[in-house]
């Protein structure tokens, strides 16, 4: 690559171009390898209705700073993997949903390998509740998970059908990868939308009141973290394929062209909020029984 000088002649890039992978991956050991400020495990308390004590507290500590590691252990992961098999060190589109990628399947493997809390004298216990996804997280995500897959699948057969369309004054877009884009997205949510669901139905100790705020608010920081970053994939995904798909409808001179260009710049919007939202909610609370009795979940 080059850049010009004042004169117009060409220049190297040099070393800034070798060093953007350094940069990135130190921004992400910074922010996932650092020490948690309280401010930090304050708000998550606050945000998810943790109970507010000592043994919570401690317990919340020990959680984010753990399942953050993994998260962005897997990340760095993805990265590296991806620059491995394209023997690329540049950082672009396939370098991020790689790194998503990463981080996903670290929210999932954190979660897996998380220890719960017990009752104190060390039974297991179930609260007395039919547990849902509307417990953990808002209604629409759930809809929002499923729809955009489906939408993703639904341009690139529509990509499918109208690149050999194409007129010779544009490229023809090649569908292989969108569509390998779209199918990877419809596995992954299935894989991922298992997992959450694996939480909602686990045995729920019940020795407390407290004890039962506490791991619904690990339960719904957990759901958060992976819908969080599974609809954020999937709106690069869906982002990348409605542009391919503008190239074609530009080239067979359809007057939907316009539009799949503004949808695609919407979706590609709509990660940062989707990340931000859904993934880091400002305050979420869970309904709970008032009166957790404990009993044996296999009763």
């Amino acid at each position: 690559m080059y850049r010009y000088n004042d004169e117009g002649s060409a220049m190297s890039w040099g070393w800034e171009i070798a060093a953007l992978p350094v940069v990135v991956y130190a921004f992400i050991v910074a922010a996932g390898f650092r020490r948690l400020p309280d401010t930090e495990i304050d708000r998550w308390i606050d945000a998810y209705g943790a109970p507010v004590d000592e043994d919570t507290r401690s317990l919340a500590e020990r959680y984010l700073t753990r399942t953050r590691r993994i998260r962005f252990s897997f990340a760095i992961l993805g990265l590296g993997a991806w620059m491995i098999m394209t023997e690329s060190t540049s950082i672009g589109f396939g370098t991020w949903i790689s790194g998503l990628v990463g981080y996903l399947v670290g929210s999932v493997v954190a979660e897996l390998t998380h220890s719960r809390p017990i009752a104190a004298d060390g039974s297991v216990s179930a609260v007395l509740s039919r547990r849902s996804f509307a417990w953990y997280m808002p209604r629409y995500v759930p809809a929002v998970i499923v729809a955009l897959p489906v939408a993703c699948a639904a341009s690139a057969a529509w990509l499918v059908q109208i690149a050999p369309r194409a007129t010779d004054n544009f490229a023809k877009p090649d569908a292989v990868p969108v569509g390998a884009g779209s199918l990877f997205s419809i596995v992954l949510t299935i894989v991922v939308g298992s997992s959450m669901w694996a939480i909602v139905r686990r045995p729920q100790p019940a020795s407390s009141i407290d004890a039962v705020a506490a791991d619904d608010a690990f339960r719904s920081s957990s759901m958060h973290a992976m819908a969080g970053a599974l609809v954020t994939l999937d709106l690069l995904l869906l982002s990348y394929t409605l542009s391919k798909l503008q190239n074609a409808l530009s080239a067979i001179g359809s007057g939907f062209a316009d539009l799949m260009t503004y949808l695609s710049m919407l979706a590609f919007a709509m990660t940062l909020a989707a990340w931000l939202i859904i993934g880091h909610p400002s305050s979420w609370r869970t309904p709970r029984s008032l009166d957790p009795t404990p009993t044996d979940p296999r009763a």
